[in-house]
């Protein structure tokens, strides 16, 4: 309060009363909205839409704390199923549809020239009692204790394979036609043959293209190497004796 004493008129002493009590509210306004401002300021941050969660994370929940908000609560995705082991059924299952799912279309098992090797081989073959199969799986050729060096060659097949009457492998035999060396690795593949037969005592022929004609007498002279003898003439030495 103004003291009477100043000499002021009364009109003027009450002006300056209101005069403070308006200043005094308008500052206590201003703290108070300064007060609010900051308090939804810190309500919006704790509001902010947290970051999708990474690879291989679920966003399943959110934390509560004292206001009704907080981080995300993040747990790992499940992990698909494992595959069926090989060997069991759900594996074998598994096979069947996939094949039933599209399916296949047979083919031809032998190419025009293939048949010409292969008919040249049957006519000779019969003559010497010998048996020629086409498109043989090397795993059924060949055996060895050893695993990784079974399925070294279990999966790679020979064009021909030659039998004695006892369907006991004598040669492989490889025909090289028009599509033989479309393949860059084609030479490293027909290494990988011809030492498996040269371990295990077989003879190992290639047969070019343009040699069709010639396949009998190619396999002829590389068992002659091995010492085998064509069933002609081991015939015609024993009449001689």
């Amino acid at each position: 309060m103004i003291p009477a004493a100043t000499g002021l008129p009364d009109w003027l002493l009450a002006a300056l009363a209101i005069s403070g009590v308006v200043l005094v509210g308008a500052v206590l306004h201003a703290i108070g909205a300064a007060i609010a401002g900051a308090r939804a300021r810190r309500a919006a941050r704790g509001r902010r839409t947290p970051p999708p969660p990474r690879g291989g994370e679920a966003l399943v929940g959110r934390a509560v704390d004292g206001e009704g908000t907080g981080p995300p609560v993040i747990h790992p995705a499940p992990r698909p199923p494992a595959p069926p082991a090989p060997g069991t059924r759900d594996y074998y299952r598994q096979q069947v549809e996939l094949i039933r799912g599209k399916g296949y279309r047979s083919k031809r098992l032998l190419n025009k020239g293939e048949q010409q090797v292969f008919w040249a081989l049957v006519r000779w073959g019969r003559r010497e009692g010998l048996r020629i199969f086409p498109q043989v799986s090397l795993g059924e050729v060949f055996t060895s204790s050893d695993e990784e060096r079974y399925f070294a060659i279990n999966s790679k097949r020979a064009d021909f394979v030659l039998t004695d009457a006892q369907f006991c492998p004598l040669a492989l035999i490889e025909y090289h036609g028009s599509g033989h060396w479309l393949s860059s690795d084609a030479d490293a593949r027909d290494d990988v043959k011809r030492a498996a037969a040269e371990t295990a005592g077989l003879a190992y022929v290639a047969i070019r293209r343009g040699q069709e004609m010639e396949a009998a007498w190619l396999v002829e002279t590389a068992l002659s190497v091995r010492g085998w003898r064509p069933a002609r003439r081991v015939a015609g030495s024993s009449s001689a004796g």
